[in-house]
């Protein structure tokens, strides 16, 4: 559980912790901040596709950890990013793909 914890939020916290040192003009800023909210929420749910096969009792844990951090919108919006990814170019996770 703690582990989980750590792999997700860390990232946030290291995401924010740089966003918070960029200076930039109040729009560039605000934008930047939804790009990066609905990364996050795109690297989040990437983790879920990777561990839905081998722990699939981690993609909860992963959930719970992320989804309070970010609004709905951009969760939605990161996860669409996934699915689009999946259906154009395939999943990165499918092990196909590194065979």
């Amino acid at each position: 559980e703690e582990n989980i914890k750590s792999w997700v939020l860390d990232e946030w916290e290291a995401i924010q912790h740089a966003f918070n040192l960029m200076d930039q003009a109040a729009l560039p800023r605000w934008v930047r901040r939804q790009k990066l909210r609905c990364m996050f929420a795109a690297r989040s749910k990437v983790k879920m596709q990777q561990m839905a096969d081998e722990k699939p009792d981690h993609v909860q844990r992963i959930y719970k950890s992320a989804r309070p951090k970010i609004p709905w919108l951009h969760w939605h919006l990161g996860s669409i990013s996934v699915l689009l990814r999946d259906v154009f170019f395939g999943s990165s996770i499918k092990k196909e793909h590194w065979e």
